[in-house]
């Protein structure tokens, strides 16, 4: 008998990572005989009925396909060959759940498109990391789900936010490092970079992540149906899209349904040289300057990445200070490495936005009393975003909004004042950051299970991926102080750590933030080489309420950047070791 391949999605390479069973080798129906990975899929084949492998047609870290043959095998008296063995991924819950999907009569068909009516125990309204997380963690655990989905799974996120800016970021770090080998005695002549390829990166790693997760729903079991939804009732929905209607009952629901670019009434904002963050994640054009409106996360990434290229780059921000919500002392250590490249204006106003004969965009602002101009090839909008609440029709599930009326009202269960209707994410209006929607939604699915849950905000990490990133968790200098709360602070220097002078990156700096009554950890930040990775130590430093003596207690290898924690809660007890104020 010929054992066939099988996989949750059959246009994949899969590359085989185990193979439980040698040849001559015996196996009883339902153990594991090949174990193959592809992205975040995992397939593990398993017989149906007890024998003996005969041969085997394939090696550990070969690849292979759907349908391929690996092996050859003869079953035990008895068993039938019907079947032969089955390609699973994840529980065999899920690909019951998947089998039983596929047996459902087909919807009726007419003129005027498909009507369907489907019933689950979670429906989720939304496919960005909050959405698609919660779900797949509730399949896991034995709930019949369906995930509702208007556009591509992943969301904002996944598709025109997170991760398609820092497959950018990445290239015009790269590039960057390369204009400053010489620095370090490295020559390759002379750089270049072209914008066609670097977009044409980023849309790969989109497509293979958007891949890998809805190869993920599929092998937890989780309906994806496609289309927008609206409440009809508390717990029902109707999914439209196209002709097609879709009628969804549940026992929960949890609306992940994110957010949009915010519109700002600025007069010229819609013109054809003007971007939003979006548009700039597919401009292949070249260009020589730009004026980016907004100097918060979004509008300080870009500023990186085209300073980075090269680019005459003006940043016009509204406050007072660009990253307003963080402290100036982080903040100093980016404007110091973006001096004389981007030409950073706060306490600005931007009025119109005009196009001059030439094409170039001719941006109007108010500075100082005075309205000044300012001319660029292209402008950038980055200024904020709103709850995608428009269609829902919350009014007729009786879901209360915020006292906004921006976002939806929720408690620490996520929980609206619906019983049995949860939101996550962006239509909260919490915190948009998808690491904290992801956490939501998990929350949300432990409430339904019954478990004592309530989500926390204390110690939630944020990330600025710009030329020098800066990551915070836990209260800023600035809070305390406008708290009233005596707090201590130590700061240990990258330009002190050997392992960053190795790399060629002494700027900035880690931060610790102690409480002056009790010496307990309230914040932390880093400005600087992976700061990305650094903050993720701290975080769970913070949220296990881990005192400056448990890290200092804890060996730090070197020569890392990780020994700058060590160095920081040094400094809030005896004094860093390598470094004297």
């Amino acid at each position: 008998m010929d054992l066939q391949f099988k996989a949750a999605d059959g246009s994949k390479r899969y590359k085989i990572t185990k193979i439980y069973v040698p040849e001559g080798g015996s196996f009883q129906a339902g153990a594991p005989l090949l174990k193959a990975e592809s992205g975040k899929m995992n397939t593990v084949v398993k017989a149906e009925q007890a024998g003996t492998l005969k041969k085997l047609l394939v090696k550990e870290g070969q690849e292979i396909g759907s349908g391929e043959i690996f092996a050859q095998a003869e079953y035990a008296a008895g068993t039938s060959a019907a079947g032969g063995q089955r390609g699973t991924v994840g529980s065999s819950s899920a690909a019951s759940q998947r089998d039983a999907a596929k047996a459902t009569p087909n919807p009726a068909l007419s003129l005027f498109g498909k009507k369907e009516e489907l019933s689950c125990e979670i429906a989720v309204v939304g496919a960005g990391p909050g959405g698609y997380e919660a779900a797949i963690y509730a399949a896991k655990q034995g709930k019949d789900v369906i995930l509702i989905e208007k556009s591509k799974v992943g969301g904002t996120c996944l598709n025109v936010g997170c991760i398609p800016t820092k497959a950018i970021v990445n290239s015009a770090e790269k590039y960057h490092m390369l204009c400053g080998l010489e620095d370090i005695g490295v020559s390759c002549g002379q750089a270049s970079f072209d914008m066609h390829r670097v977009i044409g990166h980023k849309n790969q790693v989109v497509e293979q992540l958007r891949g890998g997760i809805e190869s993920l729903l599929e092998a937890n079991g989780v309906r994806l149906v496609r289309g927008t939804a609206a409440f009809q009732g508390p717990k029902e929905l109707l999914v439209s899209q196209g002709l097609n209607r879709t009628t969804v009952k549940a026992g929960h629901v949890i609306i992940a349904a994110g957010s949009r670019i915010a519109d700002l009434p600025i007069p010229g904002i819609h013109g054809s040289n003007v971007l939003n963050s979006t548009t700039a994640l597919d401009l292949e054009e070249d260009f020589d300057s730009i004026a980016i409106v907004g100097g918060g996360v979004i509008g300080m990434e870009f500023a990186g990445i085209y300073a980075s290229l090269g680019k005459r780059v003006y940043v016009l921000e509204y406050e007072k200070q660009i990253l307003p919500t963080t402290d100036p002392d982080l903040v100093e250590v980016l404007t110091e490495d973006l001096k004389g490249q981007v030409d950073i204006r706060t306490g600005v106003r931007v009025q119109e936005i005009h196009e001059s004969e030439n094409g170039q965009c001719i941006v109007a602002f108010e500075s100082g009393g005075r309205t000044k101009y300012l001319v660029a090839d292209k402008v950038l909008v980055a200024v904020g975003r709103s709850a995608n609440l428009d269609g829902l029709k919350l009014e007729k599930a009786g879901v209360e909004l915020t006292e906004n009326k921006r976002s939806i009202a929720v408690g620490g269960s996520m929980e609206t004042n619906v019983p049995g209707i949860y939101a996550i994410g962006d239509v909260t209006g919490k915190i948009q950051l998808a690491h904290a929607a992801s956490h939501q939604g998990l929350v949300a699915v432990d409430c339904i299970l019954g478990k004592d849950r309530s989500m926390e905000y204390d110690f939630i990490p944020s990330v600025i991926f710009s030329r020098v990133e800066i990551a915070t968790v836990g209260r800023t200098e600035r809070e305390l102080k406008q708290a009233g709360i005596a707090y201590r602070v130590s700061r240990f220097p990258f330009a002190a750590n050997g392992k960053a002078l190795t790399m060629d990156e002494g700027r900035g700096f880690v931060k610790l933030i102690a409480r002056e009554e009790d010496g307990k950890l309230v914040g932390a930040a880093v400005a600087g080489p992976d700061a990305s990775n650094l903050i993720s130590v701290l975080t769970l430093a913070l949220t296990n309420g881990l005192s400056p003596e448990a890290i200092i207690s804890t060996v730090f290898p070197h020569p890392t950047l990780g020994e700058v924690i060590h160095e920081a809660a040094l400094g809030l007890t005896v004094g860093a070791i390598h470094y004297h104020e």
